[in-house]
């Protein structure tokens, strides 16, 4: 009897240690995506898109019926837009003193921003439609809102010069592709913009000039969708209905892939645009590192239905997710990640080898240093050149440049200072250049532009450059007539736009800054100037050009 209740005890208690240790395991275990999420709203029709504002203030939702534009600290509703089945969202605002835009796509193919700054009824700033029995199908922003991008359902990517309150606009098209543009990402920077088609091909664009970076030609006529950009410029590109994702550089060359857990979705870089989240048909979201394509952290779907949509706030810290059934859940990121276990490989410990230093013995070895003897410059009969670093100079100068494909040329005026505090015969200074150029209008002009969906003239180009040049100056012949020679390296700022004047008034866009540097070599006779050169930016590209100018002397250095 006293063996039988002393392994009854020792049952009960090898019965608590387990429960002891279930309890403290599942006290460690991460929360699902149930215990980190909330249901926010419930429309009663399938959740089609979702965005974030910039502040991550708002966020709009669109189901089957309409648009409901949400305040992220109270999930209440903001106001609501009468587009059916939007199947892009995005926020634009260009200024603090602008109003809140919507850009919504509708399942009727029309494009059409909406003032969500609280009026009722919110009517459409302005509609956009397509043109020759053409819809939009696909739509993105550029992540500075310079740019909108939207793809046809035959092969045309338009590219919208998102102007002032979205009342008038610029475009331009590329006809690169045959076949419904299914899938359109601007870069992290705005610089480059891809778009896949169902011709299997993937083309690369710089947003700005839309000269075609790479063509990426697929082994099949199967839509390559979605499409997104790392913070490195790398493309993660899907096959549709395939579990592979595929990595290009901007000059089009594979990198890599991974294989994911399921079909593939949707695929999106977040935060700091080094990891790839990616929706697969299962609900679940994955996360992968863009470097090693290691699968590191999954939330679960929070619900049985259908995942439709997801969205992420810009820092990532939260996550929208809508459903078939309407229901729509913020996320915790952090309190809803599952972890990946890594596999630890376990290697043999080595000896260290043990090697012997052989010691040499220490040579002193002397050398003589002769410095080498210094020639003067003699310069007494007034014929070999001489040095011109004696005086400040403001340069005005005006001329001609040769501008890259659309454009064609520009006229380019400024004003530079020269300071002539270095050692002779180097100076530096500090300059201002301003741009005006145009392109012709001719059957050769690759891009058509539209306003209110009719055919402009091409529209201007401007920039303003603020440089700083360095460089070196010298005389040569006689001193009572010299002839003054230079060249100076430039570097410096460059802001860039288009406008266009018409019966409506002017209408431009916004200034894109960038950097540029240039090298120039001129002559100077008795104040008048001639200089050849070029500058090179990211946008313009190697832009030559030839200018005159007039010197004025100013304060002597002593």
């Amino acid at each position: 009897m006293t063996e039988s209740v002393f392994k009854n005890v020792k049952r009960i208690y090898s019965i608590c240690r387990f429960l002891s240790f279930l309890a403290c395991s599942m006290s460690f275990m991460p929360l699902s995506a149930q215990q980190a999420s909330y249901l926010v709203t419930k429309s009663s029709s399938s959740v089609q898109s979702l965005c974030w504002s910039q502040d991550d203030s708002l966020y709009a939702v669109g189901a089957d019926n309409e648009v409901f534009v949400m305040k992220a600290d109270g999930n209440s509703a903001e106001c609501s837009v009468p587009v059916p089945a939007a199947s892009f969202l995005g926020f634009a605002k260009e200024s603090v003193s602008d109003s809140l835009l919507l850009l919504a796509l509708s399942e009727q193919g029309t494009l059409s921003a909406w003032n969500v700054n609280g009026a009722v009824p919110l009517p459409a700033v302005s509609v956009i439609n397509a043109e020759d029995e053409s819809n939009y199908v696909s739509c993105a922003f550029s992540p500075n809102s310079n740019f909108i991008a939207a793809g046809m359902d035959d092969g045309t990517v338009r590219v919208f010069f998102k102007l002032r309150y979205m009342q008038k606009f610029l475009a331009r098209d590329s006809h690169e592709q045959k076949g419904r543009i299914r899938s359109i990402a601007f870069s992290k920077n705005s610089r480059f913009m891809a778009s896949a088609s169902d011709d299997g091909t993937i083309v690369l664009h710089e947003a700005a000039s839309g000269e075609v970076c790479a063509c990426i030609s697929a082994y099949s006529s199967i839509a390559r969708t979605p499409v997104a950009f790392s913070s490195d410029g790398m493309l993660a590109s899907v096959v549709s209905g395939s579990r592979d994702i595929f990595f290009y550089d901007i000059g089009g060359r594979c990198r890599g892939s991974i294989t994911s857990n399921g079909i593939v979705q949707a695929v999106e870089f977040i935060a700091d645009g080094d990891t790839l989240a990616v929706q697969t048909s299962d609900g679940y979201i994955s996360f992968y590192t863009s470097e090693s394509g290691r699968r590191f952290a999954y939330i679960a779907p929070c619900n049985n239905s259908s995942l439709k949509s997801f969205a992420f706030t810009s820092d990532g810290s939260a996550l929208l997710e809508g459903y078939e059934d309407g229901s729509v859940y913020r996320i915790d990121v952090a309190k809803a990640l599952n972890y990946e276990m890594e596999k630890i490989v376990e290697t043999p410990v080595q000896e260290p080898v043990k090697t012997e230093v052989i010691e040499e013995p220490f040579t002193d070895i002397e050398e003589s240093l002769v410095a080498p003897a210094v020639a003067d410059v003699d310069t007494s009969d007034g014929t070999d050149f001489e040095y011109d670093a004696c005086y400040n100079s403001l340069i005005l100068y005006a001329g001609g440049i040769m501008l890259q494909n659309p454009f064609s040329a520009a006229a380019s005026f400024g004003a530079e200072l020269k300071i002539n505090a270095m050692a002779p015969p180097f100076y530096f200074g500090v300059g201002l250049d301003v741009q005006v150029g145009a392109a012709f209008d001719s059957s050769e002009f690759p891009y058509n532009y539209y306003q209110d969906g009719k055919t402009i003239s091409p529209p201007h180009t401007g920039a303003f450059t603020l440089y700083a040049p360095v460089g070196m100056n010298f005389n040569v012949g006689k001193k009572e007539k010299p002839l003054k020679m230079f060249a100076e390296l430039h570097a410096g700022a460059r802001e860039i736009l288009l406008w266009q004047t018409s019966k409506k008034g002017v209408i431009r866009t916004d200034p894109y800054l960038t950097w540029m540097v240039g090298a120039y070599c001129g002559v100077n006779f008795h104040g008048f100037q001639v200089q050849i050169g070029f500058d090179y930016d990211p946008i313009q590209k190697f832009t030559p050009g030839v200018f005159v100018g007039y010197s004025i002397m100013l304060k002597k250095q002593r």
